[in-house]
């Protein structure tokens, strides 16, 4: 970034892509907020050499959950209780998200687009409405009990063929150097939309589908991606970095 003028888009990028991202801390009870996530910013860069918008934490966060058991995964949920922890009631639902709800309509049995099964989750129809704790918990239970041999085979096949579908998720990719219109659904294109959607999407994955047929936690590319736009930020920030293994 050497121009004065990249360096001024390169932050606006960074303060954008921030602002639309909540981060929940796992054993915190401090939420932050898509508005005041601004000191995350150092998290999401843009790699010039691979044309790829990178978020170093969401694949940090992915990468610390890979071997977590499902039961887990379904423990942290219990601390997304709200609507907005899901999705956004204002925005359009981003297709990832949207995937990984429709899966768990087509595994509860429930129709309707993704911010009316938020809705059914959460017992809220908007945002601003009062908090039903007792609802979402007893949704969880009822999720729970959601175990691989009471399930319909055609309900199974269409919740798996749903998880491991591609979405309209354009990418660069550096074999063809060009983008694709279509991205294979992962678990680290999930979480940098929602990390509620995150977690079920990886219970679902764990508790439903074979090892060998679950969806990626993340493509080969985005990891190279963010290994090489962590190297490039931890001495300027001192934080961690990507793991090799």
């Amino acid at each position: 970034l050497k121009s004065v003028r990249f360096k001024a888009i390169h932050r606006l990028l960074i303060v954008v892509f921030a602002s639309h991202t909540t981060y929940h801390i796992p054993s915190s009870t401090h939420i932050i907020s898509k508005w005041t996530s601004f000191f995350l910013q150092f998290s999401i860069s843009f790699d010039l050499n691979h044309k790829m918008a990178v978020d170093i934490c969401a694949m940090q966060e992915v990468l610390r959950w890979r071997e977590a058991a499902a039961e887990e995964h379904l423990k942290e949920l219990e601390n997304y209780d709200e609507f907005n922890f899901f999705i956004s009631e204002y925005f359009e639902t981003p297709p990832p998200s949207a995937a990984v709800l429709e899966a768990v309509g087509l595994l509860m049995g429930w129709t309707g687009d993704a911010k009316q099964i938020v809705a059914k989750i959460t017992g809220q129809r908007h945002t601003e409405d009062p908090k039903r704790r007792d609802h979402y918990l007893s949704f969880l239970g009822e999720l729970k009990e959601k175990k691989l041999q009471h399930l319909k085979p055609e309900v199974l096949e269409s919740v798996s063929a749903r998880l491991t579908s591609e979405v309209p998720w354009p990418k660069f990719d550096e074999t063809l150097g060009e983008y694709r219109d279509l991205t294979q659904l992962n678990s680290y294109d999930v979480i940098k939309n929602s990390q509620a959607c995150f977690h079920l999407f990886e219970w679902l994955a764990s508790s439903l589908l074979p090892e060998e047929e679950r969806p990626p936690h993340f493509l080969d590319a985005d990891l190279k991606v963010a290994r090489s736009a962590c190297n490039n930020y931890v001495q300027q920030w001192a934080i961690g970095g990507i793991p090799k293994s």
